[in-house]
């Protein structure tokens, strides 16, 4: 009799293996990519930070302000809008994030203690 080929039992035990794998490695997977969407995330709004520190030191007559991100001009990923605000507070020389969203990830706090929290909002 001349063999050829793989039994249906070894081909069941190959694609079980498989199943098994993809279940343990596609937790993994995701969780990495979640930590990366937020790190990326949090990179977006110390930009904002940054260029709102720089309007405040291009206009040193501004007092307490807030920079509103509640437009369609600003989208992230998957056509998601920024909403939220940055406030400037003249006393203090900071700026604040006030619940700035992207519909995934919420930011809240200073530039020295941001917190990104998920979450549409904080």
């Amino acid at each position: 009799m001349n063999k050829k080929g793989f039994t249906l039992m070894e081909v069941l035990a190959v694609v079980i293996i498989l199943g098994i794998v993809a279940l343990i490695t596609f937790p993994v997977v995701k969780n990495i990519s979640n930590e990366n969407r937020k790190k990326t995330f949090r990179s977006s709004v110390l930009g904002m930070i940054r260029s709102a520190e720089m309007y405040v030191a291009a206009n040193p007559t501004v007092s307490d302000t807030t920079f509103p991100y509640n437009t369609t001009d600003f989208k992230m990923e998957k056509n998601k809008m920024i909403t939220g605000s940055l406030i400037y507070t003249e006393s203090t020389g900071t700026i604040s994030v006030d619940g700035i969203s992207d519909g995934i990830f919420c930011a809240k706090g200073t530039k020295k203690d941001l917190q990104i929290y998920e979450g549409e909002r904080c």
